[in-house]
């Protein structure tokens, strides 16, 4: 069964960008991510999946992202590098938080993206990292506190 365009052209136009800034998220990197949305709408085409609702169909380009994400980050060329060019997506004012955000480790720059910027609870937020909700909190706590701390220690 194929797709048709204009239904893939839907789906693409729904999902594109939360694809992208999650992979952006995850990786540090504008080529990356790039690669990322590529390789998981190239997934979507061949494996066609049928979705429920909305929130189903989010939940599995989110889950899908994540693992394409996973997978390049196990590449070996990937540890070798580090090149996150943050001028392409923050704005000068929002460079600092930004810099930041992206130095805390991957667990906690996912759950502040997933909070602040999806708008997920911490129990959906459990259900979808198939993780414990005491764990999500946690994450949250630690993570903000982490931000906190980095933004106020380079304040004078």
């Amino acid at each position: 069964m194929m797709i048709a365009d204009s239904a893939f052209e839907l789906v693409y136009n729904r999902q594109a960008d939360r694809v992208y800034r999650i992979s952006f998220v995850i990786l540090k990197n504008r080529e990356d991510a790039l690669d990322i949305s590529q390789t998981v709408f190239m997934r979507y085409l061949n494996n066609h999946p049928v979705f429920h609702d909305d929130d189903h169909e989010s939940a599995w380009f989110i889950h899908v992202t994540q693992n394409a994400c996973k997978d390049m980050i196990k590449h070996w060329w990937r540890k070798k590098r580090k090149d996150t060019d943050l001028s392409l997506i923050a704005q000068p004012e929002n460079r600092s938080l930004l810099e930041e955000l992206m130095n805390l480790p991957e667990k906690h720059r996912t759950v502040l993206y997933y909070t602040y910027y999806e708008g997920y609870t911490s129990k959906e937020l459990a259900i979808l990292l198939n993780t414990n909700e005491s764990t999500i909190r946690s994450r949250l706590v630690k993570a903000r506190d982490g931000l906190r701390k980095e933004l106020t220690d380079e304040e004078p």
